[in-house]
């Protein structure tokens, strides 16, 4: 992989990580024009390890809050958490055989498109009496990011979109989901750096450092940018992004 190659997947890989678009998806995508070797796809490990810090930093006053004095908040995120990691410890293998069919990614971009739209049309003719996130709100919300687990459905469009549909405010369900993405890309990492060995990764120090610094500060500036259109309610450009790729991978492949 070149250093480029390196950039490029960093540059994807933040932008698409937040925005609701599908980072899983865009990352298969890649990986099939720049024809990646099955054995350099762990380096999108280091890649989520970026966008895992750029939740840190601009969420840190929120995370320090919830860890020292909102304990239900936590309990919440913990909730919404199990899901996905029921589904990927039972069915690893079954998700991993999808990130090689680019027809899947492209079904998936479709779904989160209509997830989308749902969310924009929930937004768009809510209560002005919006309630905060409970136990029911959690789950399904997790279920949500479970499906995420496959390319091409993406985690902050499913999570902040079903939160919407469930008459939470916009500002929380950003926050909720954000905040979530601390714990799902977490457990995933671990459970990645469990299973393989970074003596075969067969990439440069510099390649990876390259590609986790650029996911890093794109990320941060993609989680800007969500929040500033949801809540200027433009959430149904990325239903038409999704919409058009989608459909353009399943015609093409």
């Amino acid at each position: 992989m070149n250093w480029y190659v390196s950039i490029i997947s960093g540059l994807i890989q933040g932008l698409t990580e937040f925005l609701p678009v599908s980072s899983s998806g865009h990352l298969v995508i890649l990986h099939h024009f720049f024809k990646i070797p099955e054995s350099q796809l762990e380096f999108d490990i280091f890649l989520h390890l970026g966008t895992l810090g750029s939740i840190i930093f601009v969420f840190y006053k929120d995370i320090i809050r919830i860890l020292t004095t909102d304990i239900k908040t936590f309990g919440l995120l913990v909730i919404a958490t199990i899901p996905a990691a029921i589904l990927a410890f039972f069915f690893d293998k079954q998700i991993e055989a999808t990130f090689s069919q680019l027809k899947f990614v492209g079904f998936g971009l479709l779904i989160t498109a209509l997830f989308l739209i749902a969310g924009s049309l929930a937004e768009k003719f809510r209560n002005e009496n919006r309630k905060k996130i409970n136990f029911l709100d959690a789950i399904l919300v997790g279920v949500s990011q479970a499906l995420a687990l496959f390319p091409g459905f993406s985690r902050s469009g499913l999570t902040i979109s079903t939160a919407l549909t469930k008459g939470i405010s916009k500002e929380e369900a950003v926050k909720f989901s954000f905040l979530l993405a601390i714990l799902a890309i977490s457990g995933a990492c671990i459970f990645k750096i469990k299973i393989f060995n970074f003596a075969n990764l067969g990439l440069s120090p510099l390649n990876i450092i390259l590609g986790t610094i650029t996911a890093f500060i794109v990320g941060i500036l993609a989680i800007k940018i969500v929040l500033k259109v949801i809540l200027a309610k433009k959430w149904y450009f990325f239903a038409i992004y999704c919409a058009f790729v989608g459909s353009l991978i399943l015609i093409i492949f």
